[in-house]
Protein backbone atom coordinates (compact mmCIF):
# COMPACT_ATOMS: atom_id res chain seq x y z
CA UNK A 1 0.00 0.00 0.00
CA UNK A 2 1.39 3.42 -0.94
CA UNK A 3 1.56 6.45 1.32
CA UNK A 4 -1.23 8.03 -0.71
CA UNK A 5 -3.39 4.91 -0.29
CA UNK A 6 -2.84 4.92 3.48
CA UNK A 7 -3.84 8.60 3.70
CA UNK A 8 -6.97 8.04 1.57
CA UNK A 9 -7.99 5.06 3.74
CA UNK A 10 -7.47 7.16 6.89
CA UNK A 11 -9.67 9.94 5.46
CA UNK A 12 -12.45 7.50 4.60
CA UNK A 13 -12.36 5.93 8.09
CA UNK A 14 -11.72 9.26 9.88
CA UNK A 15 -8.58 7.87 11.49
CA UNK A 16 -5.57 9.76 12.72
CA UNK A 17 -2.17 8.89 11.30
CA UNK A 18 1.36 8.97 12.62
CA UNK A 19 4.07 9.88 10.11
CA UNK A 20 7.55 11.25 9.63
CA UNK A 21 7.96 14.62 7.89
CA UNK A 22 11.47 15.97 7.29
CA UNK A 23 12.82 13.79 10.10
CA UNK A 24 10.14 14.78 12.65
CA UNK A 25 7.68 12.25 14.05
CA UNK A 26 4.16 13.77 13.95
CA UNK A 27 0.51 12.80 14.21
CA UNK A 28 -2.44 14.31 12.44
CA UNK A 29 -5.95 14.06 11.03
CA UNK A 30 -5.94 13.93 7.22
CA UNK A 31 -8.96 15.63 5.62
CA UNK A 32 -8.18 15.73 1.88
CA UNK A 33 -5.78 14.36 -0.74
CA UNK A 34 -5.27 16.02 -4.09
CA UNK A 35 -2.85 18.06 -6.15
CA UNK A 36 -1.34 21.48 -5.65
CA UNK A 37 1.45 23.14 -7.59
CA UNK A 38 1.92 20.00 -9.67
CA UNK A 39 2.46 17.59 -6.77
CA UNK A 40 0.28 15.29 -4.68
CA UNK A 41 -0.53 16.80 -1.29
CA UNK A 42 -2.51 16.05 1.83
CA UNK A 43 -4.52 18.61 3.81
CA UNK A 44 -4.02 17.54 7.40
CA UNK A 45 -4.59 18.89 10.90
CA UNK A 46 -1.21 18.28 12.53
CA UNK A 47 -0.77 18.11 16.27
CA UNK A 48 -2.73 17.49 19.40
CA UNK A 49 -6.48 17.77 19.55
CA UNK A 50 -6.87 16.81 23.20
CA UNK A 51 -9.66 18.89 24.68
CA UNK A 52 -8.48 19.31 28.25
CA UNK A 53 -9.84 22.02 30.50
CA UNK A 54 -6.40 23.55 31.06
CA UNK A 55 -5.12 23.32 27.47
CA UNK A 56 -6.68 24.38 24.16
CA UNK A 57 -6.10 22.17 21.09
CA UNK A 58 -2.46 22.48 20.03
CA UNK A 59 -2.58 21.74 16.31
CA UNK A 60 -2.68 23.55 13.00
CA UNK A 61 -3.73 22.95 9.41
CA UNK A 62 -1.01 22.10 6.89
CA UNK A 63 -0.96 21.15 3.23
CA UNK A 64 2.01 18.79 2.93
CA UNK A 65 3.60 17.14 -0.12
CA UNK A 66 2.90 13.42 0.09
CA UNK A 67 6.37 12.66 -1.30
CA UNK A 68 7.87 14.20 1.87
CA UNK A 69 5.94 11.86 4.22
CA UNK A 70 7.17 8.46 5.33
CA UNK A 71 6.21 5.78 7.87
CA UNK A 72 2.50 6.64 7.58
CA UNK A 73 0.37 4.43 9.86
CA UNK A 74 -3.01 4.74 11.57
CA UNK A 75 -2.92 6.14 15.07
CA UNK A 76 -5.36 5.85 17.97
CA UNK A 77 -5.29 9.52 19.03
CA UNK A 78 -8.53 11.55 18.68
CA UNK A 79 -9.47 12.62 15.14
CA UNK A 80 -9.82 16.38 14.64
CA UNK A 81 -13.41 16.89 13.52
CA UNK A 82 -13.06 20.59 12.69
CA UNK A 83 -13.03 21.91 9.16
CA UNK A 84 -10.28 23.89 7.44
CA UNK A 85 -10.95 27.44 6.35
CA UNK A 86 -10.63 28.76 2.80
CA UNK A 87 -7.02 29.80 3.38
CA UNK A 88 -5.97 26.28 4.40
CA UNK A 89 -7.62 24.77 1.32
CA UNK A 90 -5.67 26.94 -1.14
CA UNK A 91 -2.78 24.43 -1.24
CA UNK A 92 -4.99 21.93 -3.07
CA UNK A 93 -6.09 22.87 -6.59
CA UNK A 94 -7.60 19.46 -7.36
CA UNK A 95 -9.18 17.30 -4.67
CA UNK A 96 -9.36 13.54 -5.17
CA UNK A 97 -10.56 12.39 -1.72
CA UNK A 98 -11.96 14.51 1.11
CA UNK A 99 -14.34 14.43 4.06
Amino acid sequence: MTTRDRLCAAIKSRSNVSFTYHGRALTGSPHAVGKGDGEERVLIYVGSDDHKKVEPPGGQWKCLPIADLSDVATDSSPFHAGHPGKHEKTGLHEIDVSL
